[in-house]
């Protein structure tokens, strides 16, 4: 299944008029999926206050008229399964409960492979992981049967080197993982599949490793019944599963060091224009690889005035606007090392990416503007021949 069947980026949430809908959730697909990301950076108890449930009444209301329809009805099933499982985290206990054991919320994914829904780069795995660690906060306590299946030696991997590992971000175990998979059964399911998920994140989304480690690991949850009929088993482990998933939405730790130059610089990325298919998601991926803040709209050019209005520019960052005749993002790395990039710490207000030809050729547009002896003179920035 190829990720655009999960979400294609050009169709709608939601039917009808989106002015009920607030900034930025009224834009499509991406901005969706970016709000969301925005929104599951804060604490857990965020999700818990009655001030954020009024604030997203437009998105209970949603929820109540559509959470019994299918996802694959929508043109983006993965996003419309995002929002419902974000309507969910911010509901109260109870109602918590009867949407992920008694009305089987989420198990689609069960059914399409985890490999593709990484690829998408939906934060469907994070939103789970709130949604397993809030089950497990409630007061009366949880029973988990997979669990029960685990040794000792099973136990203190889970909980003293993967659970700190994935959330603090560390570089993940690979040797005590595959420890753990040479133990002799029996074992919890749940915990050979985060085992996989785990080694599978070392590995970039480019690399065929990746795919085939998140593959056998979704084959081992398979050996589990109960996930036949609900994620409720997923929720209520102990093992980091849904942690293990998101670490692989991620960069390899090995391919986020070492690039000090990218990292000094917050960048807000804007793109608005027709595009090409899949530009989101290259772009998405792009940005996600330097910790970069994407704006994007794909829509006829006359959205884009009120899409700039609208979008939440981050105080102290660079703004990178990219063309609405964006066709490619394969030179993209090369105009960042070509020096022209370096200007914004040279004092550059504005600075456009050169424009790359079909024979992939850059013209840089970085200019200077300057009034000398009552005439305005348009230069090369920093230096060069006056034109």
């Amino acid at each position: 299944m190829h990720p655009s069947v999960l979400c294609n980026e050009s169709s709608r949430i939601r039917e009808g008029p989106a002015r009920n809908w607030p900034h930025p959730w009224r834009y499509g697909c991406l901005a969706i999926s970016d709000a969301l990301e925005s929104f599951l950076e804060n604490s857990a108890d965020f999700f818990r206050q009655l001030s954020v449930r009024r604030h997203f009444k437009w998105l209970l209301s949603w929820f109540s008229t559509t959470a019994h329809t299918s996802i694959w009805l929508s043109g983006c099933p993965l996003g419309v399964l995002a929002l419902r499982l974000f309507t969910v985290l911010i509901s109260n206990d109870a109602d918590r409960c009867i949407q992920m054991r008694d009305a089987r919320m989420g198990l689609d994914l069960m059914h399409v492979p985890l490999a593709d829904v990484v690829e998408s780069g939906w934060p469907v795995f994070r939103i789970l992981a709130h949604l397993a660690e809030e089950s497990r906060r409630i007061s009366y306590p949880l029973e988990n049967a997979c669990d029960e299946l685990d040794s000792l030696s099973a136990r203190a991997f889970r909980d003293r080197v993967l659970r700190p590992s994935l959330h603090e971000h560390r570089a993940v175990p690979v040797s005590e993982a595959w420890i753990y998979l040479k133990e002799p059964p029996p074992r919890c399911a749940i915990g050979v599949a985060t085992a996989y998920f785990t080694l599978a994140a070392q590995h970039s989304k480019a690399e065929p490793e990746k795919r085939a480690l998140l593959e056998r690991g979704q084959e081992m949850l398979l050996e589990w019944p109960s996930l036949q009929r609900s994620l409720y088993a997923l929720l209520t482990t102990r093992w980091p599963f849904w942690r293990a998933l998101d670490r692989n939405m991620r960069p390899p730790a090995q391919l986020t060091e070492g690039k000090e130059e990218d990292q000094t610089v917050e960048v807000d990325v804007v793109f608005c224009g027709r595009g090409v298919a899949d530009l989101g998601r290259q772009l998405r991926s792009w940005c996600a690889t330097k910790s970069w803040h994407l704006h994007f709209l794909q829509a006829d050019l006359a959205a884009c005035p009120g899409f700039f209005q609208d979008i939440g520019i981050r105080e102290n960052a660079k703004v990178l606007m990219l063309s609405p005749l964006l066709w490619s993002t394969e030179g993209l790395d090369t105009a960042l090392h070509a020096k022209n990039f370096s200007l914004l710490e040279a004092g550059a207000d504005v600075l456009g990416f050169p424009t790359l030809d079909s024979n992939f050729h850059w013209n840089f547009a970085v200019h200077r503007l300057r009034l000398e002896n009552w005439t305005l003179r348009y230069e090369a920035f920093p230096t060069g021949k006056v034109r």
